[in-house]
Parts: C-alpha cells; structure tokens; sequence
C-alpha cells in the first residue's frame, strides 16, 4: 500500500490503523493524531513500512498544537510481532512526538526492528513525549543521533532495550532509565474478551485503575467482534489485586463492546528493572548521558 503526500490519523475523534503484513509506502510523512481531543494508535506486527519526510519529520506523534491530544504509535506488542518500521528522515528532523503543550504521546517499542535516519524528539518541552523499550530494536539507518534528551522520559521495562548501530556511529542523548515497580505481564500479552458486534476496525482501549500507572493496550477484533485486549506497554507500579478497566471506543460498531475488567494475579506482575541494554552491530553506540 502506498499513502501518497501526509498520511495523517485520527484528525479528530478516534483513528486506529494496524499493520499485521504486507508493505506500506508513506510518500511524505505519517502523522497521528491532530485535533484536540482526538485519539491516534498505530500497531505494526508484521511486515515493512516505510516514512519519508517531505521536508519536515517523517513520523509525528500528536502531530497538531491541540491539547489533550493522545498518540500512540506501537512496534509490536507484549505479544510479539516482526514488523520492521523505518523513518527514512535523515537531514530533517526525524521521528517528533508532541507538537503541542498537553497532549502526550508515546513511542513503544515491543518487538521487531524501527529504523531511524535521525532522532527521536521532543517537539513541545510541555508535552508528555514518552519512549518504551520492551524487547524491541531501535536500528540505527546512518550515523545519526537516535534519541534526543529532550524526551520526557525513555524507560526501559522488563525484556529491556536494543540497540543496533549496524555499522554506524549511533548516538543516544537520552537517559535511559528502569522503569519503576511492577509491570503487567500476562501469559501471552494479554487476554480474551468477546463483546461487541459489527466493528469494521479495531477500537481504541483506555487502560484505567489499579494503584499503578502507563499501561497501555490494543483490542483484538474477529468477524467484527473485540476478542480480546493485547498490552502495548506494561504500566509502573502495579500491584497483584489491582482492578484494571479497558474501555473501548470508535471502531464503527453496530453494538459496541462494553468495558473489560480484570483484576490482576501475582504471576501477571512483574519487577521492571529486570531489563537491560543489549548493542547489536559492528559499528558505535554513543551513550552520552547518565544511563
């Protein structure tokens, strides 16, 4: 598929784009979301896509100067996925999360591979710009700058953060940091829950309750039925009998499937500082700040 010039998600109200195969060509740039108040999730957990910058950022989380805008832009999730994602930016400003002040945005990277030409930024220093390593791989394209320290924060949770300068100079700005607490960790990355019917696309989920905070999900959907919900992120701070809630929204149904509640297990949380950093290539990974 190719999107010729923008392709921009979820201009308002609620936009969910998967990728689970195949290749994607986005011209110019690919942008989520814009206006305020809109909800913007990308998921690739297989095949290829690829961004171009037509003279700005190839990739924009939260794209727009709106407040309370959310992005999400997932490379796989807690329940796997190949897909390899690349920002083709190299002499303009790469992949940018944030465009205006109270909107929050987050880059999580599960599994499979995203290709950078030029960093990870922060555009809008009031914004809540978030990078989540939790196995995936950040692949350096050309020597280049990878993550800039301008970022709210880059966590680094428990199937930890990879790095690969293939055989470039890499450089990270960021400070990489252990997320705190437990994360949730379920059996597989998630769980079944059939409700709803006639869905033409997935709806976005809204993680609440419990004691912790920042986990972050995907619903699954089958014959236009949400069949279950898959963790995009684990959360910090979550404790064995924490309630959660996972409402769901947009995707077109006829009926829309009601709110999922789980209280969570003590094999479904686990210590986040198990992860690390692991360097992959022939080349040089510059780590310039506290790590």
């Amino acid at each position: 598929m190719s999107m010729q010039g923008t392709g921009s998600m979820g201009l308002g109200g609620v936009c969910v784009f998967n990728q689970s195969g195949g290749v994607l060509n986005a011209t110019k740039y690919f942008a989520l979301p814009a206006l305020s108040g809109s909800v913007g999730v990308a998921t690739f957990t297989g095949g290829t896509a690829s961004m171009s910058s037509g003279g700005g950022s190839d990739i924009s989380i939260c794209d727009a100067g709106n407040s309370s805008t959310f992005g999400t832009f997932n490379v796989g999730t807690l329940a796997g996925g190949n897909a390899v994602v690349t920002a083709n930016a190299s002499g303009a400003k790469g992949t940018r999360i944030c465009t205006g002040a109270s909107t929050t945005g987050n880059l999580n990277l599960n599994s499979g591979t995203f290709v950078v030409n030029n960093w990870i930024y922060r555009n809008n220093a009031t914004a809540n710009a978030y990078v989540n390593f939790d196995g995936g791989t950040l692949q350096a394209g050309s020597t280049c700058a990878v993550l800039s320290n301008n970022l709210s924060a880059v966590y680094i949770y428990r199937d930890g953060a990879v790095m690969d300068s293939q055989g470039f100079v890499a450089t990270s700005f960021a400070n990489l940091t252990s997320a705190p607490g437990n994360g949730i960790y379920p059996s597989g990355g998630g769980w079944a829950y059939a409700s709803g019917a006639g869905y033409i696309g997935a709806p976005a989920v809204t993680v609440s309750g419990g004691s912790g905070s920042g986990a972050q999900a995907v619903a699954t959907i089958s014959s236009g039925q949400v069949t279950g919900v898959v963790l995009t992120c684990p959360g910090q701070n979550y404790v064995a009998g924490d309630m959660l809630t996972f409402a769901f929204s947009g995707g077109g149904a006829t009926t829309p499937a009601t709110s999922f509640m789980h209280t969570l297990t003590a094999g479904e949380v686990s210590a986040n500082a198990a992860g690390g950093l692991v360097k992959l290539g022939s080349g040089t990974l510059v780590e310039s700040s506290a790590n």
